[in-house]
């Protein structure tokens, strides 16, 4: 992708979480991604412009060519841990960390049902894969035994409530700002406008709850503009808005960098989408003491408890989403004690502190070295964007094993 999405906000966390243990980061972005390394450049990290966009693949022989060029790149920056931000960046650049003698980590933050066969050969070379859940590491097509496979699940910081005396002021001047009623809802969404976030059923469940109580507003935050595929998507997601009559009651942001400010803003937070690995932003509502509605997908689950922390719908059940913003809606009540639920269970067991355990414990197994002290500095790289965006071809039979012997160094 070219824009700021989850995997980038996620990425940056780590780098954040990690920092205080003695890890440095560098950031590897491609140069057709100029906003994604601004947005690491900003929060005050290097950050190195790889290749002018995604490479096409030519063969293994060229694979191995670009595996090659990258590793001394890694080995001039003194890299001696890399962490691909996903799935792509590693089958992208596992090999390339091997080679400069650094273990490679890839993180796994969605379903991925279907691995491609070359694909599944680049990823011998990962010393160890970093699920977001148990659900992303079941849904993995590519075999991760115990000892190659951890969960770490991401972590927040619940804030403390004597934020809440700038609650009343910040939602004035959000529903100011996007011409909201002050007695309207405000039921928010925050995800690009991608196919993954079925929009459509949304779009559904929006034409149910207007039919029961006209005085919502739907606020969507996230990026529609910043690549091709996205605003061909946005103007399909108009095209169901439109086709259900609520086209007046949906607010598009855009990319913002203020989620924080407006998540407070919202009255309920959903997330309807056909996978998640363990969506941020779930976590993000739940820390503010938001009550969610959510999918029922893959590590949704082992963050929303149904009638505990959250609310939860099947797959595509627009009917059932409807219902459970209404019962919001009507029972401010419930809808306070879901989200104080959801805030103490954030507090428990998505700390920060824990994420940055977790992290800290995986980086010194790869590694394989006793704890790192404050003066002792290592570098580490997380690779980003450095996917390949092509199917790749049938390797001929003299350049196969070369690689194998090259994954397995």
């Amino acid at each position: 992708m070219e824009g700021v999405g989850g995997t980038e906000q996620a990425t940056l966390r780590i780098a954040r979480s990690v920092q205080d243990a003695g890890f440095d980061s560098t950031f590897f972005c491609v140069r057709s991604a100029p906003v994604v390394s601004d947005f690491f450049a900003s929060a005050g990290y290097d950050t190195v412009m790889w290749r002018d966009g995604y490479p096409r693949f030519n063969g293994y022989r060229y694979y191995v060519h670009e595996s090659l060029q990258l590793a001394r790149e890694f080995r001039r920056r003194g890299i001696t841990l890399v962490h691909c931000a996903d799935v792509p960046a590693g089958s992208y650049a596992a090999l390339a960390g091997r080679l400069a003698m650094a273990p490679v980590i890839c993180h796994v933050r969605n379903r991925h049902v279907t691995v491609p066969t070359p694909d599944r050969r680049f990823l011998r070379a990962v010393s160890r894969f970093a699920f977001v859940s148990h659900g992303a590491w079941r849904a993995f097509a590519h075999p991760v035994p115990p000892g190659r496979g951890v969960v770490v699940y991401d972590g927040i910081e619940v804030e403390p409530r004597s934020a809440d005396r700038d609650h009343d002021a910040n939602t004035r001047d959000v529903r100011q700002e996007f011409d909201i009623p002050a007695d309207a809802t405000i039921v928010g969404m925050v995800a690009r406008v991608d196919i993954q976030k079925d929009y459509e059923t949304l779009a559904k469940a929006a034409a149910r709850v207007v039919a029961a109580t006209p005085n919502v507003r739907f606020l969507i935050v996230g990026g529609y503009s910043m690549e091709d595929i996205q605003r061909r998507h946005f103007r399909q997601v108009k095209e169901w808005l439109a086709a259900h009559g609520v086209a007046e009651y949906f607010i598009f942001t855009d990319f913002r960098s203020d989620v924080p400010r407006l998540l407070r803003a919202m009255d309920i937070v959903v997330l309807s989408t056909h996978y998640e690995g363990l969506p941020l932003v779930l976590l993000e509502a739940m820390a503010f003491r938001k009550p969610v509605v959510a999918t029922s997908v893959d590590g949704v689950p082992e963050l929303v408890a149904d009638n505990q922390t959250g609310l939860l719908f099947d797959h595509q059940d627009d009917a059932k989403l409807a219902e459970h913003i209404l019962s919001l809606i009507r029972d401010p009540s419930r809808a306070d004690e879901l989200g104080a639920r959801a805030q103490s269970f954030v507090q428990a067991n998505f700390s920060n502190d824990q994420f940055k355990r977790g992290l800290v414990r995986l980086y010194e197994s790869v590694l394989d070295r006793k704890p790192l002290s404050a003066s002792l500095r290592r570098r580490l790289v997380p690779v980003t964007d450095l996917a390949l965006r092509a199917s790749y071809a049938a390797v001929d039979a003299t350049i196969r094993p070369q690689v194998s012997r090259s994954t397995r160094a």
